[in-house]
């Protein structure tokens, strides 16, 4: 999905590694804590990726 700004809605593992400098592995570590979250609140999710969005609130 793309939003307005022609940018992905959902990210994945590589951006989210981009986008807080950490290594693969823990980017994946935090998508599955993100997305538990998210179920927790009745959300569904993809295994593997994260809203942009939730992700940057999430750590700012």
């Amino acid at each position: 999905m793309i939003d307005q700004n022609n940018e992905p809605i959902l990210i994945g593992a590589n951006e989210v590694c981009q986008l807080l400098n950490i290594k693969r592995s823990r980017a994946y570590a935090v998508i599955r804590q993100l997305n538990a979250q998210l179920t927790a609140q009745g959300k569904i999710t993809i295994p593997g990726r994260i809203n942009k969005k939730y992700l940057i609130d999430n750590f700012s």
